[in-house]
């Protein structure tokens, strides 16, 4: 059995300010696997300083420098997958088939934020007038337990391309998952406070995250309760929007819509920005100006599209 007693802070592995520890039970038999021991809002406050530290140099980092670091993730991720494969078998117990094409589809991630980064300009000019494509800063990416790699690696590849630190807090139901994928990011040799990564409960480290002025975007994957809560806490630090990967009478759904309230799907109102991923801004443009305005949003609202691109895009 594992014990898991550190979270990854400033490039290193430390240990958790937090006490709180969490048994992790395999599902096809329930037997105890693995112990966590659960970050705390200091931990979070913590990694949110190291990723604000990291900020200035990385921002500035060019399309080669990031490039490079997303190939590098690429090449750490797909070195193991045999192993990560293993470890979603027995913690989140899926079939062997499917974690294989999820951990395929996670090391993938990496080489599409890079295509789309190649791809996109980060500057546009129209007569006297230019526009440049900045980070925002500090995003904090809240993941679901499920598929626990693949929604790591989507929200940190685009992060990365778009010269974003971040802080993640995966679910602390897959612990024993983000163990392992943690080992390989840390072989990418990636700059110092560009990612951290604490494991803790969403009423601690999500809620600092969320709350935390120093923290620009929030990224979130999970239900709908939860992501109007978190859309309500994080209007007092006027947070970025990138994603919220909704679930709606037991179908996930993926939407986008711009500020204000709308009606989405089958109805439900949500306020402020809901957002699918997309690898670039044309496949996004695209979505967004053909199904999705008569399927989704009743109304259309010129330039909200890259609101949310910053994190969960490319730009």
């Amino acid at each position: 059995m594992k014990a898991l007693t550190k979270h990854y802070i400033d490039g290193e592995f430390v240990d958790s300010h937090g006490r709180e520890v969490m048994d992790t039970i395999r599902p096809t038999d329930r037997k105890v696997i693995g112990r966590v021991t659960l970050a705390d809002e200091e931990d979070a406050r913590r990694a949110i300083a190291a990723a604000k530290r990291a900020l200035p140099a990385f921002s500035m980092t060019t399309k080669e420098e990031r490039s490079a670091i997303l190939r590098r993730l690429h090449e750490a991720v797909a070195a193991r997958k045999d192993e990560l494969t293993a470890i979603m078998v027995e913690e989140y117990g899926g079939t062997y088939n499917f974690s294989k094409m999820i951990v395929e589809m996670s090391a993938h991630a990496f080489l599409s934020a890079e295509k789309g980064l190649q791809e996109t300009p980060l500057t546009e000019s129209w007569g006297r007038t230019t526009v440049s494509y900045l980070p925002v800063g500090v995003a904090g990416l809240i993941t679901a337990w499920n598929s626990n790699s693949l929604f790591i690696c989507l929200k940190f590849a685009s992060a990365v391309a778009a010269g974003c630190t971040v802080v993640i807090k995966p679910s602390e139901l897959s612990a024993l998952q983000t163990d392992v994928l943690l080992g390989c990011l840390h072989e990418a040799r990636l700059p110092k406070g560009l990612l951290n990564i604490v494991v803790g409960r969403g009423e601690t480290v999500g809620a600092e995250l969320v709350k935390n002025p120093d923290v620009a975007k929030i990224s979130f994957t999970g239900s709908v309760a939860v992501g109007q809560r978190i859309m309500r806490d994080g209007a007092e630090t006027m947070k970025h929007w990138a994603g919220i990967q909704a679930t709606m009478k037991g179908h996930p759904i993926e939407v986008l819509v711009a500020y204000g309230k709308y009606e989405v799907l089958e109805g439900n109102p949500i306020e402020g920005i809901v957002i699918a991923k997309f690898p670039t801004v044309k496949a996004a443009k695209d979505w967004y100006y053909g199904e999705a305005y008569q399927s989704v949003a009743k109304h259309r609202q010129k330039g909200a599209i890259y609101q949310g691109l910053i994190v969960e895009g490319v730009i």
